[in-house]
């Protein structure tokens, strides 16, 4: 009972580490009116989060916080080359040509929320 139990916990705590973005991954830019966390807090809230959906292998991503400041994920070579990741095999080249990406908001207690704009399309008529 007492292997099951460290198994799991070791589970759980590997699973936690995995979900969190490496603070070498990303730069931060504040706007230049803006007022609130200091970079040091936005970089360590930032770390806490699992932003690699949103990375590409060859190019960087630009995550926009209402906040007024900005994350700059790293393409996948590029940590390949920091010796962050062994392969940027598993990243996707590119986005859906439909797809948006969010914009993110941080909460003052470190939560981060993410917003999506939903497309109102018009509908061909007589389909």
């Amino acid at each position: 009972m007492k292997r099951q139990l460290t198994f799991i916990f070791l589970l759980f705590i590997s699973n936690t580490l995995l979900c969190q973005t490496n603070p070498n991954s990303f730069e931060c830019r504040l706007n230049s009116d803006y007022q609130g966390f200091s970079k040091n807090e936005i970089i360590a809230n930032v770390s806490k989060l699992n932003l690699e959906n949103y990375r590409l292998q060859n190019e960087r991503t630009k995550l926009f916080f209402d906040n007024g400041f900005e994350v700059t994920l790293f393409s996948a070579n590029e940590l390949v080359n920091l010796n962050l990741i062994s392969s940027a095999a598993s990243y996707q080249i590119s986005f859906p040509k439909s797809y948006t990406l969010p914009t993110l908001s941080m909460y003052p207690d470190g939560r981060v929320t993410t917003i999506y704009k939903t497309v109102n399309r018009k509908f061909k008529k007589g389909l």
